[in-house]
Parts: structure tokens; sequence; C-alpha cells
């Protein structure tokens, strides 16, 4: 978040939660439920925070004498849920089954911003260059800016009079928002006698985050989408010298008259100016939802037995294991193999992406041992 915190005045049934005596007032409460003699637990929280006095670097003109005015003055809010469920379907002699359920959604609003700007500058991939991460009074935490398609009155895109390059506003504008609509994971554990088998799946579900891959590979070729008309798959076009070829598109749109656009260009158009990347080029394009669910480890683990250890006169106990993180992602929104997970830095700006390395995967055998 930005930097101190802040408060509303509350029920007085309920009791103030400060993380920091001066600066969070909320609530959090919830409960914890036990059914068939514990074979199913169920926990849940929720919770609201109201943070003040966060500490806000504002931009002033420069003809001040000074780049930015330091207040004490931000607010913002934040309120969410989260269930846990754990559940034991099987217990049956050597046999037992376990699994796991966690949901969690939070969503955290800007309330105030001291009075003295309208926006809050937190982030930006290439300068004003591209999109950015700014906050806006009133609006949820997380809005990525970036410069935008110019509309008519019915929604439609404008295109300049010779269809090849669309309108783009002067300055950026909100086109997304990172926050995901949740979070969760699921865990499921099978044990044998000595034998204990477990896995673990995660996922975030929702949120947007601008692809700088995917759009800089549009502008060079290199994602497979641009092989349609590449390949002969577009529209007959007619080159200056001539020739005709397959590789003509018409770009959705319409003319400052409103017009709908009929003119065949050469798919160049469609990619280059028109995807986004680097530059002062609209921004929109690069921003896609970023909905991932991940195997996130498996493990097998074998415990010596009892009889074993005394017969050897080392060990207590001895437990092998073998895991895997990261392993693969069952299902995910981002094109072209670009890791949902390649964020640019771990701060406040959690919606860029840009030249991410591909996910790793490790495994590891271990032993655990007790002389």
């Amino acid at each position: 978040m930005f930097g101190g915190q802040q408060a509303t005045s509350l029920p007085d049934t309920i009791p103030p939660i400060a993380l920091s005596p001066q600066f969070v007032t909320g609530y959090e409460g919830g409960f914890n439920l036990g059914l068939f003699e514990n074979r199913i637990d169920v926990d849940f929280t929720m919770y609201y925070k109201h943070s003040y006095d966060q500490i806000l670097d504002l931009p002033v003109p420069v003809s001040s004498g000074a780049y930015n005015l330091t207040i004490n003055k931000g607010e913002l809010s934040n309120k969410g849920f989260e269930v846990i469920i754990n559940t034991v379907p099987v217990q049956k002699g050597n046999f037992i089954v376990k699994a796991g359920l966690n949901f969690a959604r939070n969503r955290n609003y800007i309330i105030s911003l001291g009075g003295y700007s309208d926006s809050y500058h937190l982030a930006d991939i290439w300068g004003l260059n591209g999109p950015a991460m700014d906050l806006y009074e009133g609006d949820e935490y997380g809005t990525i800016t970036g410069y935008d398609y110019v509309y008519d009155s019915h929604g439609n895109r404008i295109l300049d009079d010779s269809g090849t390059h669309y309108k783009i506003t002067d300055t950026r504008v909100p086109i997304g928002n990172a926050s995901p609509d949740f979070t969760g994971a699921f865990n499921a554990e099978l044990v044998y006698k000595n034998f204990r088998l477990s896995a673990l799946v995660d996922t975030k579900w929702g949120g947007d985050i601008y692809c700088g891959s995917y759009v800089i590979a549009l502008q060079t070729g290199q994602s497979p989408s641009t092989l349609l008309e590449r390949d002969g798959g577009g529209l007959p076009y007619t080159d200056p010298d001539g020739v005709t070829r397959n590789v003509g598109v018409i770009l959705e749109g319409v003319y400052e008259d409103g017009t709908p656009n009929d003119k065949v260009v050469h798919y160049y158009y469609k990619y280059l100016p028109n995807a986004g990347g680097w530059g002062k080029f609209v921004s929109t394009p690069g921003i896609l939802e970023n909905t991932w669910v991940k195997m996130r480890e498996i493990s097998l683990s074998y415990s010596l037995p009892t009889s074993v250890l005394k017969r050897v006169k080392v060990f207590q106990s001895l437990t092998l294991s073998v895991v895997g993180r990261d392993l693969f992602y069952i299902y995910t929104t981002l094109p072209d193999n670009i890791n949902p997970e390649g964020i640019m830095g771990s701060g406040n700006a959690q919606g860029f992406e840009w030249a991410s390395f591909p996910g790793t995967r490790s495994f590891t055998f271990g032993a655990s041992a007790t002389f």
C-alpha cells in the first residue's frame, strides 16, 4: 500500500483492530465450525480496515522549486473474507484421505488522496511511452492506465481517414485493474501405512495485467497469432507494385463521420502500430485477463517402520521424500506460454509483465531423521 494508514467511526459493539494504534481502525470477525467429529472443519473470517494518514508524495509544478509535496493525509479501505474448509472424507484402518480448500477475496478502495491531487502515480513500465499504475479517489486499488482508443458515442473505435491507424487519447486513462476477483487453493493428502502422497493446486482468478511480452511479440511477428495473414489467410490485398496476395485486413472501427471502415490494408497495420508496445501507441490491446490455475506441488514420502529402525539402531525416525514444485499450469488465460506470474517487481505495482522468464520447475530429494 502507500505509506501510513486510517479510520472511520465504528459501532460501539465492534472492537477496533489496530495494526498501528494511530493509523488503522476496523473490525475482524468469524467463526470455526467442526462437524461429524471434526471430519469437516470450517473456518470463516471477514474483516474491514480503514487506513489513514498515508504518506504520499504528490507532484507539484516544477516552477515551485520542488518536484513533489509530501503529505500525511491519504486514506484507503480494505475489506474482504476468507473461507478455509478441511475434511477427512476417508479414514479406515491404515488408509486416510484428507482434502482442504481455501477461498479469499479482498478489496481495497482509495478514499482520499488528501485533496491535493486527483490521482497518484504508483509506477510505469516505459515512462510516458507506455502504461502506468495510478490511484484515483473512489476507485479500486490496482488501476492500470494507458493510451486508449478514441470511441464514438456508440462505443466504436475511430480510425484515421486512411483506415490504417486508430485515434488514441492524448493522455493515459484507466484501462484495467490488476486486483483479482479471488484467490484460492486446493490440497489433498493420501496416507497408506508409511506412505504419504500430497498435492497442492492454487489459483488466482480474474484481474488484469499489461502483457508487454505479448504486444512486442505482435509488433515483431514473433507471436503465433500473427501467422494467419502471413500464411495467406487474410483478405485479397494489392500492393503498390500491383501484386495481389491474401495478406490484407480490415481494421474494425468507423471513421470520424460514423461510416464503417471497409478499406483493405496490409496486415502490418493490424500488428505494428495498433497492437501496442513501446512508444505512444494504444495500450489497450496489451490489457489481458490474468487468470491461472497451477499445480503448485506434489510430494511423496516414505517413513521407515519402527521395526526396521530398531534393527538399525541409529535412527529414531527416518523419512525419505521427493517433492516437485511449480510443476505446470492447468489453465491460464495468457497467450503464447507467457508466465502469468512473471510480474515486474513485488511492490505496489502488480499489473505489468515485460520480458518475464519462463517458470522454473524444481525437484527435491530429501531425508529427515532424528537420532
